[in-house]
């Protein structure tokens, strides 16, 4: 038996070779089914109370240096990758124009919206992010954030 969080705070006993990560989400209320880190990969949707799609830093990485194969700015931060978003609504999904908003920072891309929204928003970013042409393609349509 190991140890987890039960309902009321207290400690008790769970079953070996439960996930403790698992028993932690659980405890505080973060089901790892709200989660969904493969299909948009490396974009995360989260479809929790407050539904969005993400990507972090460390995924950044990966397509950091198309961004700086530029020599305007691009440094292919959170920022950047809202910009190339931006593109792909108006281009791609006009129809979400009004339904997604953006909140990033410099080491996190960030969208919230509907859950069906993302979905569509993750679909195409997917696609962008797996094509370094795509990139810099949008890049050149982008604008600076």
């Amino acid at each position: 038996m190991g140890r987890r969080m039960t309902e009321d705070g207290t400690i008790g006993s769970a079953p070996c070779g439960s996930s403790a990560a698992h028993d932690f989400q659980e405890a505080r209320g973060d089901r790892m089914s709200d989660t969904d880190k493969v299909t948009y990969a490396p974009f995360v949707l989260r479809t929790g109370e407050a539904p969005s799609l993400m990507l972090s830093d460390r995924e950044m990485l990966a397509r950091t240096h198309v961004f700086e194969e530029r020599s305007d700015g691009w440094l292919g931060n959170g920022y950047d990758w809202t910009s190339i978003a931006r593109v792909v609504v108006e281009e791609r999904l006009p129809d979400l124009r009004d339904t997604l908003s953006f909140d990033p920072e410099a080491g996190m891309f960030a969208a919230t919206g509907s859950i069906e929204a993302l979905k569509r928003l993750g679909d195409e970013m997917k696609k962008v992010f797996d094509d370094e042409v795509s990139i810099r393609d949008i890049l050149g349509r982008a604008e600076l954030d």
